[in-house]
């Protein structure tokens, strides 16, 4: 099983409305995914040994977004904190905002998803390794929308957590201000 964290990148513009971020999936290697070339999905990251899952999904949205700088202003889901029962241990105690497991096709993916909020202001620029096409913006209702009535245009993946984050801030469960 491939542990991968999956960012979801919000932010908020000057007039208070929210935007949800997706982007085109490029696969490189057909054989690692022939199902979702093309499709939208959000950010994600393989998370590396002994990496915490946190940094993960940092590291992913730096990588993806083509903005190495990228400080979140804030992460949904990030809440915990790191244990240690001895000096050869490290453990990360984490109240994740949503998991998910691939149960057929293409990988044996599990993620924790997170809610990535970012300044309105950050400028996007394509990916180095070319895995990212075309970035867009959408109103969470708009999204959820597209995500019910053509689920196939969406990674298989991410779309509970794309679903989840649309309904959440339409039913005013997250606040990221």
């Amino acid at each position: 099983m491939k542990s991968v964290a999956i960012p979801v990148v919000v932010k908020v513009d000057n007039d208070g409305v929210t935007w949800v971020h997706t982007q085109t999936r490029r696969v490189i290697n057909k054989d690692y995914d022939p199902m979702y070339h093309g499709t939208q999905e959000t950010c994600g990251e393989t998370v590396y040994d002994y990496e915490d899952i946190i940094t993960a999904a940092i590291r992913g949205c730096r990588e993806e977004l083509g903005c190495p700088d990228l400080i979140p202003e804030k992460v949904i889901g990030a809440d915990g904190e790191f244990f240690s029962t001895r000096s050869e241990d490290k453990i990360l105690g984490l109240k994740p905002y949503y998991l998910v497991q691939q149960l057929k096709g293409p990988q044996p993916w599990m993620g924790l998803g997170f809610i990535v909020v970012i300044s309105p202001d950050i400028e996007f620029h394509l990916d180095n390794d070319g895995e990212v096409s075309a970035h867009r913006w959408w109103r969470p209702i708009e999204l959820l929308k597209n995500l019910q009535e053509k689920p196939d245009n969406f990674m298989g993946l991410h779309y509970p957590i794309l679903i989840k984050v649309c309904q959440d801030f339409m039913e005013g469960k997250i606040h990221v201000s």
